[in-house]
């Protein structure tokens, strides 16, 4: 994983060097994002959940409107049992990107886990008469 990130940071490094300072920013930015989110999954891999939440709230803290960062983080909480704070997140990936399908299947899940059974039943109906389920993948990406 750390040779990766070492490889990543290198390619950024090296374009910032005939990128202008705004372009530099930007990529040495998206590469603390991604280093970030990379973490995230490397620690929740591990089975280390807590620690995969931080990582998530720092890149979030990088990009407040990331839906892949949020969808990901309510993912964690709900490992956790945090049903309430996963859908949180969640709801605010869903507000950031109303067509995330991953979105609202995952807070379908955490209503189900806190036994609203009706409410779980509308948001699976929602997710079945979508029609553009790619929309979200764009939208992690």
């Amino acid at each position: 994983m750390l040779s990766v990130l070492i490889i990543m940071n290198l390619f950024y490094v090296t374009n910032c060097i005939t990128y202008s300072p705004d372009q530099c920013k930007l990529a040495v930015y998206m590469f603390a994002l991604q280093a970030y989110m990379s973490r995230a999954a490397y620690f929740s891999q591990q089975g280390r959940y807590t620690k995969a939440i931080l990582n998530c709230n720092e890149a979030i803290s990088l990009r407040p409107d990331s839906v892949r960062a949020f969808v990901y983080r309510g993912c964690l909480k709900y490992k956790i049992g945090a049903f309430q704070l996963a859908e949180n997140d969640l709801n605010r990936a869903i507000e950031l990107e109303s067509e995330c399908r991953l979105a609202h299947y995952n807070r379908a899940l955490c209503r189900h886990a806190m036994n609203d059974l009706q409410q779980v039943f509308n948001l699976y109906l929602l997710i079945i008469m979508s029609s553009n389920v790619n929309q979200c993948w764009k939208a992690l990406t």
